[in-house]
């Protein structure tokens, strides 16, 4: 399976999860045992626990009426592997694309965007602008 590492990011932003992985490290815990660590509801720690396990960061498993919740490492380890060749030195760079000649008239779009933020003062300018 593809890891989607937009989610797996996002889920990683979060102080809040971050804490909950940190809970997990190397244990077991159930979600009130997790929810005991927080200043916030259980559904809130439960919404962020199905955040992390759509990402694969935490494995849950039912034991009877109880869930617990174990932090799988997996998908951080797979996005380190996706993150090292921008840690890479001497890392040979593609060749940017070449320079138009100096002769050439700017792109239409320049233009329009250099006409627009450069407005010539008029008689009736106040000094507020609104654009």
């Amino acid at each position: 399976m593809a890891t989607d590492y937009s989610a797996l990011f996002g889920a990683l932003a979060d102080t809040r999860r971050r804490a909950i992985l940190d809970l997990l490290n190397g244990r077991t815990l159930t979600v009130n045992r997790i929810a005991e660590e927080f200043s916030v509801s259980r559904p809130a720690i439960s919404r962020h626990l199905r955040v992390l396990r759509e990402t694969g960061l935490v494995r849950e498993e039912k034991r009877g009426r109880e869930r617990f919740y174990a932090l799988d490492p997996s998908p951080i380890g797979e996005a380190v592997e996706h993150l090292k060749p921008y840690l890479a030195r001497g890392r040979k760079r593609p060749a940017l694309p070449p320079r138009p000649p100096t002769g050439e008239p700017p792109s239409r779009r320049s233009a329009t965007r250099r006409s627009a933020t450069r407005r010539p003062p008029s008689d009736a300018d106040d000094g507020w602008r609104c654009w």
